[in-house]
């Protein structure tokens, strides 16, 4: 399976997060690509193509596809607004939020973050729009290689990206790269290629940004298998009524799970998701691999094993349809790379 990734991921390297009203060491930092190349690199798969964005011009049409217009253009000024205020340098972070009957759109550089961020989880450092954009591109030269012919790829996309909406960030995602990949597989339906796209999110975490791309449309299935809302971030998307809307009332599936959810229980829910997912008949899955479902994530709430990572990768190879798969959390650095490949080396065997 070829890999993508982006080599200037670095440029974004934020070292603070706030949660519950706590600064704390960022989970998501940018050694997590070195130990997944590594990991790759040992297994003598193909040698990983470095992607950069070299033209926003070609980036953007798909980009707009996904996001608002005015929320780009925030990601592109945030860092320089924010400075010029006299904002910290340390990063763009909110510390006012527009909320019920505010509807005012400040065009002040400290205030604005407060329009666009539904967590502090996401500070904007000087590089990040440009990893994003890079990260953003690594899901597209993916994407054009299945479009290309190719049975599978794997873009290991660094900052990640499913909790970013159309027109909003935060839980360390910037640009939804899974959804710029399916937006991609959909834009070379012209001649009927990929007429209809399953987005299956396996992150420990739902994946509220994608399901807020796609939430209207019925080209596009969106599956995800993650920790109950009811008590585990993001709280306020993923429960099981939250089924589509308009066109696409029905094509919006959630399995929100347990504290402590194992090997068996995953693998029957994953099962039976994706024989819900072969019902749609995709022409191409997109997968949005996080693998902070492992029991020793620090972030994480599962218990699943080192060794049940095959499995999940075996499992989707029965869809028997071009698969992508885009890297999103997983967190505990000493296995990363092993759980990763592991999903990667199951899904090869099996397809």
């Amino acid at each position: 399976m070829q890999t993508f990734y982006p080599p200037d991921h670095g440029q974004h390297h934020p070292i603070i997060e706030f949660w519950n009203s706590r600064a704390e060491p960022i989970n998501e930092v940018p050694r997590r690509v070195d130990l997944i190349l590594d990991e790759l690199q040992r297994s003598n798969q193909p040698k990983p193509i470095p992607v950069r964005a070299s033209s926003l011009d070609e980036l953007m049409p798909v980009l707009k596809g996904i996001h608002t217009p005015s929320y780009l253009e925030y990601l592109w000024t945030a860092y320089a607004d924010w400075t010029a205020e006299g904002g910290d340098p340390q990063g763009v972070m909110p510390f006012i939020f527009s909320g019920s009957r505010m509807t005012g759109v400040p065009t002040n550089g400290l205030a604005r973050p407060g329009l666009f961020a539904f967590d502090m989880g996401a500070l904007i450092v000087q590089g990040t729009a440009s990893a994003a954009a890079d990260s953003a591109w690594t899901a597209l030269m993916a994407a054009r290689s299945l479009c290309s012919g190719e049975r599978s790829a794997y873009a290991l996309c660094r900052p990640p990206g499913h909790h970013a909406g159309s027109g909003f960030y935060g839980g360390y995602c910037y640009l939804n790269n899974a959804a710029l990949a399916v937006e991609t597989l959909r834009m070379a339906a012209a001649g009927q290629q990929f007429p209809r796209v399953a987005l299956l999110d396996i992150d420990i975490h739902h994946g509220n940004g994608s399901q807020d791309i796609f939430y209207r449309r019925s080209d596009v299935l969106f599956v995800s298998l993650h920790v109950d809302p009811a008590r585990e971030y993001p709280f306020f998307a993923g429960y099981q009524n939250e089924c589509g809307e308009q066109d696409g009332e029905g094509y919006n599936i959630n399995y929100p799970l347990p504290f402590g959810t194992g090997d068996l229980e995953y693998t029957a829910i994953l099962s039976e998701a994706l024989e819900k997912i072969a019902r749609f008949s995709p022409a191409a899955c997109v997968v949005s691999l996080g693998v902070d479902t492992f029991g020793a994530d620090p972030i994480g709430k599962f218990a699943l094993s080192r060794s049940i990572y095959p499995t999940l990768g075996g499992l989707i190879a029965g869809l028997n349809c071009p698969t992508l798969f885009v890297q999103e959390g997983g967190y505990n650095l000493e296995y990363l790379g092993e759980l990763v490949l592991g999903c990667l080396t199951g899904f090869e065997q099996k397809k």
